[in-house]
């Protein structure tokens, strides 16, 4: 989804590329847990809005691409209540609000999306007054009430607040909040950035204490699903260096971290501050005014709109330490409902979403102290 300002109600959009974690798995006593990411082929990934054609213990999980948004949203499947129901959430670094769908959701739901059943769980407690509320920046939303109950991903088991939706809302050009089969959104933002009165902690934070290392990291992969792992680095699946830069945040709970500039093509590289957002559950990449002429201009002909066939150039993002995470540019089209293509990269505020991730293999590392030291990481994938 477009990456745009919202006010403290509201929250960063909501992935357009989804990707599905499995339950995952454990390598070890402790902290060292996998899930799968899993790719959602469902929903196709819409041009940047900018650009005038469209809308937006260790271990580890699958991390599927959503077979209708692929892409686009990048889902993992999370055990919830007991026994275990299995839901298929959106992994978003974006936002920190873990919410799903219930029967009855008040709102336009495919069937092939999960209901958590609340009242089947006998771990469920119902959190007194509690409430929540978000909005998303292509207009969709949701709202609801609050649960504790017993959450499970890639093998590691905590108390977590759940969101339920009782109603949720679609964006400005009608479409779903969400695509099948993905039935809610588990934030990894900050803390700062719940919805839920009273604040609800993330289920990141909810798992530090199980993790061997403050760390998860995202293996996403263009068209395919990728991996999420927690508590650990996994060697084998990036090349060269690790490398790092200072990640901060803001009332909503964003990872904010600074790239060192960007060349197009073949061109030379081109020393530029671009601090913005990495988040996974954006479809896009925005970069600064310059970077995005630049990229433009070596463009026969450029226009907003394209035939598919068309070749566009490779963008490199610089990450630190004069190393580069390469943007393939087939990962820089989006489709248009009349066949033709756009472009998924924008112009305004610096945002690095799924298509500057595709390539990259990426580290999240909370501080010591909360949000305090924390960093991201980036590596070129193998």
């Amino acid at each position: 989804m477009p990456v745009l300002a919202r006010s403290p109600s509201t929250c960063f959009p909501p992935l357009r590329n989804a990707a599905a974690v499995s339950l995952g798995h454990a390598h070890g006593s402790k902290g060292r847990f996998t899930v799968d990411a899993k790719y959602n082929p469902n929903f196709k990934k819409t041009p940047h809005p900018s650009n005038a054609l469209g809308r937006r213990a260790n271990g580890g999980v699958t991390a599927y691409d959503s077979p209708s948004r692929p892409d686009v949203e990048y889902y993992a499947r999370v055990d919830i209540g007991t026994p275990a129901q299995t839901m298929n959430l959106l992994f978003d670094t974006g936002s920190s609000d873990l919410w799903v769908f219930v029967p009855d959701t008040s709102g336009t739901i495919d069937d092939g999306q999960g209901r958590w059943n609340v009242s089947a769980s006998s771990s469920a407690s119902r959190i007194d007054g509690g409430s929540w509320s978000i909005g998303y920046g292509d207009g969709s939303g949701a709202k609801g009430t609050l649960y504790d109950d017993t959450v499970s991903v890639a093998g590691i088991a905590v108390t977590q607040g759940v969101e339920v939706a009782t109603s949720i809302s679609h964006s400005r050009d009608g479409s779903a909040i969400l695509g099948s089969p993905v039935s809610g959104i588990v934030g990894f933002g900050f803390d700062g950035g719940n919805t839920g009165n009273p604040q609800q902690k993330t289920l990141f934070t909810n798992m530090l204490s199980k993790l061997d290392s403050p760390v998860f990291t995202v293996d996403l992969k263009h068209g395919a699903d990728g991996t999420f792992d927690f508590g650990f680095i996994d060697s084998n699946k990036y090349t060269g260096d690790i490398s790092y830069g200072a990640a901060t945040t803001n009332d909503y709970g964003w990872w904010l971290w600074t790239a060192s500039g960007y060349a197009v093509g073949n061109g030379d590289f081109v020393e530029l501050d671009m601090q913005g957002i990495v988040d996974t559950g954006n479809p896009s990449l925005t970069v600064p005014g310059d970077a995005f002429s630049a990229y433009t201009d070596v463009i026969p002909n450029y226009s907003k709109s394209f035939d598919c066939s068309t070749t566009l150039p490779d963008l490199y993002i610089g990450v630190g330490g004069g190393n580069t995470i390469k943007v393939d540019g087939e990962h820089l089209k989006g489709t248009s409902d009349d066949g033709s293509c756009g472009h998924v990269l924008g112009s305004g505020t610096p945002a690095f979403g799924s298509p500057a991730m595709a390539g990259a293999f990426l580290v999240f590392e909370r501080g010591t102290d909360g949000d305090k030291g924390a960093r991201i990481g980036w590596a070129n994938f193998k």
